[in-house]
């Protein structure tokens, strides 16, 4: 099993629309699953929203996530990591 972490800057995106500009995301792999951590203000987003982190570069990199249908109780803090589904890259 294979485990990897990587630290990621880059934009929230809601439906098109900018949620949150420079989030600072962590994405673990552990096998063939990949999740994402990351710290945005009390009601930026909810529960099972899907979502997009930009990432700038020469070619941009876009990752889709779906957030866990349950936010922890503790994510109602702020400063506390919100977990997300990393469901693939868009090209």
């Amino acid at each position: 099993m294979s485990i990897g972490e990587v630290e990621v800057v880059g934009t929230l995106v809601r439906g098109g629309a900018v949620v949150l500009k420079e989030v600072a995301a962590t994405i673990r792999r552990v096998g063939n699953k990949r999740r994402a951590s990351f710290v945005v203000p009390t009601g930026a987003i909810q529960a099972d929203d899907v979502l997009h982190l930009v990432t700038p570069g020469d070619v941009p990199r876009v990752v889709a996530l779906h957030v866990d249908r349950r936010i922890r109780r503790r994510a109602d803090v702020e400063g506390d990591p919100i977990d997300a589904r990393v469901m693939g890259d868009v090209s």
